[in-house]
């Protein structure tokens, strides 16, 4: 389980550091940023007792970030959310179980290199958040919050109009919650994002 508490210290932590370094000289990605993006995104939950359940869904969401460069190497950090409503049930035993997303969360930290002055190719590590909840005939139904760690990849183009567009993969490594009196309920998941945004 992350503390919320140092969530929050390693997000200033992070703004901090991006807003201390210097810019070695104009860039086009360096600045804060807003955008809209379209998530794909596929969720496991590995129910013990009980069955495993899936679904990929089409999300939407937005993204807030700042970056910086230098000497053509790019450092931001980044949060963003979706929401969708992948949903899976089956019968296990006999039990009727059925697992309703609702939303996700995150924090990312971005690390990448700028080719020409347009194109910045990045690695991310970072925290996710997800809201689902999960029932069972005869259990009832509980709504819990799966955190874990995040890595991922992805690609940026800047236009010079300060719009962008963006691609990126990333998979998710969600912690196990024990809900309905005793199921231990452990989810994965992975995405693919398309964004575009402004930047300021």
């Amino acid at each position: 389980m992350f503390a919320k508490g140092k969530i929050a210290a390693a997000v200033g932590g992070a703004l901090m550091l991006v807003g201390g370094l210097s810019v070695a000289q104009a860039d086009t990605f360096h600045g804060g940023y807003v955008g809209g993006q379209l998530v794909i995104v596929d969720y496991d939950f590995d129910v013990d007792p009980g069955p495993s359940l899936s679904d990929t869904d089409v999300g939407i969401g937005g993204v807030i970030g700042t970056g910086t460069t230098e000497n053509n190497y790019y450092l931001g950090v980044e949060l963003d959310f979706w929401l969708d409503q992948a949903d899976d049930s089956t019968t296990w035993n006999g039990v009727d179980y059925d697992v309703d997303v609702k939303h996700s969360y995150g924090v990312n930290l971005r690390l990448g290199r700028v080719f020409n002055d347009d194109l910045l190719v990045y690695g991310l590590l970072g925290y996710q958040g997800t809201k689902a909840k999960v029932s069972a005939d005869g259990l009832g139904s509980d709504s819990e919050t799966y955190e874990g760690g995040r890595g991922g990849v992805g690609v940026e183009y800047q236009l010079e109009n300060r719009m962008f567009f963006r691609g990126e993969y990333s998979q998710t490594f969600h912690g196990d919650e024990t809900v309905l009196g005793g199921v231990d309920v452990d989810p994965d998941s992975w995405q693919v994002k398309g964004a575009i945004g402004y930047r300021f």
